[in-house]
């Protein structure tokens, strides 16, 4: 493939003196530049990987860690392999595909899944691997990195690399380069990415269709925890070209495999194999083998013989199956559909907030594919706040008909919503000896549902019509029954949101939704009208750096007698905390939630500027151990609060994730508090 531009750059071997850094990055971009492929395309590529797992240390906290559960009896040596399909547009892995899997894993259950992020390490993307770790090989990255030219020869160089500052999100290691074209020919690097770390020796390909991807790599992983300690040699190989026949009736034949398999299996994953099924493999035709990398290995031969499972191993393995491991499956003649539950019983999902005290989450979910465009999906929430003694759910289902139009329902139960105007009504209209202020008449369990669909007339419009219905019914019902008022409260509105994005995907999104609420449908007795108008934005900047913006303003233009419940669309309360990814970045994290239901407008603003390294990242010592760092920054206006203000640092790294706010209301000092939630196995 010519490579355009690069005429000028070319040097003599003997340049040595002449050849700078900036020079080799420069390289290293016009070469990426000239044979990177339309951001439209797409191309799929087979891959075969092969694992080598050796069990070192164990107890019985590795049946908590996801996708441990397997291995955490019986055997100490395992083998497992992937025949995968991967789909890629513009260099970036749409799809994984996995057509055959075989191993001596039982029941062929997945193990470590993170060591599926080391699928296809992309070297000349900003990031490595998907969302993590900054290459060394990017221009954008050139000033987190030090480099020296440590050899020169024949049209080569070798480059030695190193972080200016210790942090999980960058690597060291060297690259090998052919100095007349600027391609990487081999580069070897070492790090760590989500309770890991690992050995990556990569050999880059020379077929012209990918040029971008390695051809093989070798990769070392150490994982220690509470006490366990696990070592997986692991071998891919990339752009194989033996296609998979039209029907696979068995997704775990290990003759399937054999044929598929481009290399001969090292002898000690033949010797798990053999010890394992007592008979061996059938082996491909070729010189090639499996061989571990042993750079920087200390294996040891720990293998157990296999036994026969008993009644209580099986039963074991079922309660793990459905309590502690991610229950996850597929259905469908061609596996169209899939779906993938937390564990139901996990420590590990535990968070903590000072306004809801420790809480417990869990999430399903589910789809199904009809075809590329036509899909349905659906998430189940479910959180428990101990402080609150209340079960939480939110459940939103959405059938996606075509790339411009789907339909969207959704339904919660468990919320919580106050009015203190009932309590304070039922206070001046009741005169007797009855002490209301101890009976909590303003706080109502808010069961909803809503319908919408989306109508995308291109990439900047889009419509949204839809209804929401809600049935509000009192905590405390003994204060309404001895007062003869209802303790249920019902509402029924059509709405309508128009959408537009200036820039299309890649600006900010204008949004104006408009709600009425109509008395007499499903026992509706409410009559209002609200109008809100939001802005978000989320510019990503490089080296994983991100600013995001929330800007909005909402008020109820009417509201008819005995309309007690003023609840915007974007700006409530979130009852069902998540982690690191979830909406901090639009929330309060301080404001009482009785402030998001008690003002008849609001005008809000929230800011958050998040970087690998940033402030205590760049530290001694303390830096090696954050991955996110982000400021917050929010303001708000209400008809009570002139303004509130509230700011906040927050930081996340492998076991958890954390964050400290203050607030000011009314010019005068609110409170400080915390969040935290364990981020502990989110990627296993």
């Amino acid at each position: 493939m010519a490579i355009q531009g690069l005429t000028a750059l070319c040097m003599p071997p003997n340049a040595f003196g002449r050849l700078s850094v900036d020079s080799v990055i420069k390289r290293i971009t016009l070469y990426h530049d000239s044979v990177s492929q339309c951001p439209s395309q797409k191309v799929t590529t087979n891959i075969y990987a092969g694992f080598h797992i050796n069990v070192d240390k164990r107890n019985s906290t590795m049946m908590l860690i996801p996708s441990m559960y397997s291995i955490a009896k019986g055997d100490r040596e395992y083998v497992t392999e992937f025949y995968t399909t991967l789909t890629l547009e513009g260099g970036k892995v749409k799809e994984v595909d996995t057509k055959v899997s075989t191993g001596t894993v039982p029941k062929n259950r997945d193990v470590m899944t993170i060591m599926k992020q080391f699928a296809l390490p992309t070297i000349y993307r900003e990031t490595i691997y998907g969302e993590y770790l900054l290459s060394p090989c990017n221009k954008y990255n050139r000033k987190v990195y030090r480099y020296r030219i440590a050899k020169l020869t024949a049209g080569r160089a070798e480059v030695v690399f190193r972080p200016k500052v210790r942090n999980t999100q960058l690597v060291s290691g060297k690259f090998i380069m052919d100095l007349n074209t600027g391609k990487i020919l081999s580069i070897k690097f070492r790090g760590e990415l989500d309770m890991v770390k690992f050995i990556v020796s990569l050999k880059m390909s020379s077929d012209d269709n990918m040029p971008l991807s390695p051809k093989t790599s070798h990769t070392n992983i150490k994982f220690s925890f509470l006490g366990n300690k696990t070592r997986t040699q692991c071998i891919t190989y990339y752009n194989c070209q033996k296609q998979l026949p039209t029907t696979i009736h068995d997704s775990h034949d290990r003759s399937l495999m054999d044929s598929l398999r481009p290399i001969r299996l090292s002898p000690a994953m033949e010797k798990v194999y053999e010890r394992k099924f007592g008979s061996k493999l059938y082996i491909v035709d070729t010189t090639d083998s499996i061989t571990p990398n042993t750079d920087d290995s200390t294996a040891t031969d720990s293998i157990q013989q296999y036994e026969p499972m008993t009644t209580n191993s099986k039963f074991l393995n079922k309660l793990g199956d459905y309590f502690i491991e991610r229950i996850k499956g597929s259905f469908g003649t061609k596996a169209q559909g899939s779906y993938r539950l937390s564990p139901l019983i996990n420590p590990l999902y535990l968070g903590y907030s000072n306004k809801k005290g420790i809480t417990y989450k869990m999430k399903l979910n589910a789809g199904y594919n009809f075809n590329d465009i036509s899909n349905i999906s659906m998430t189940v929430n479910a959180g428990y706040s101990f402080k609150q003694r209340q079960l939480y759910t939110k459940i939103p289902m959405r059938y996606t008909i075509n790339r411009k139009l789907y339909v969207e329902t959704q339904f919660g139960i468990g919320n919580r919503i106050t009015s203190s105007e009932i309590l304070d009504r039922i206070k001046h209209e009741k005169y007797d000896s009855i002490r209301w202020d101890e009976m909590n008449l303003n706080y109502f369990k808010d069961m909803y549902w809503k319908i919408k669909s989306k109508y995308s007339f291109n990439n900047k419009w889009s419509i949204i019509p839809g209804i929401a219905y809600h049935r509000r019914s009192a905590v405390d019902k003994s204060g309404f029954i001895l007062s003869g008022e209802p303790h249920k409260y019902h509402s029924f509105a059509p709405l309508i949101k128009l959408q537009y994005s200036p820039l299309a995907e890649r600006g900010p999104i204008i949004s104006i939704d408009y709600e009425r609420g109509i008395k007499g449908v499903i026992h509706s007795n409410t009559n209002y009208e609200r109008v809100e108008t939001d802005v978000a934005w989320k510019k990503e900047l490089h080296r994983m750096r991100l600013f995001s913006m929330k800007v909005g303003y909402g008020l109820y233009t009417s509201r008819s007698k005995g309309a007690y419940f003023l609840d915007y669309t974007n700006f409530h309360y979130e009852n069902i905390p998540g982690g690191w990814d979830d909406d901090w970045t639009g929330e309060f994290q301080l404001l009482n939630s009785n402030w998001y239901n008690a003002s008849r407008y609001y005008l809000r603003g929230n800011f958050t500027y998040e970087s690998p390294l940033l402030i205590l990242s760049k530290l001694p010592l303390v830096g090696r151990y954050i991955e996110m760092e982000r400021i917050y920054s929010n303001i708000l206006f209400t008809d009570q609060l002139h303004p509130y203000i509230e700011c906040g640092y927050g930081m996340t790294n492998k076991w958890f994730s954390t964050g400290a706010f203050f607030s000011v209301s009314n010019k005068k000092f609110g409170e400080v508090g915390i969040r935290f939630g364990l981020e502990l196995f989110r990627d296993w």
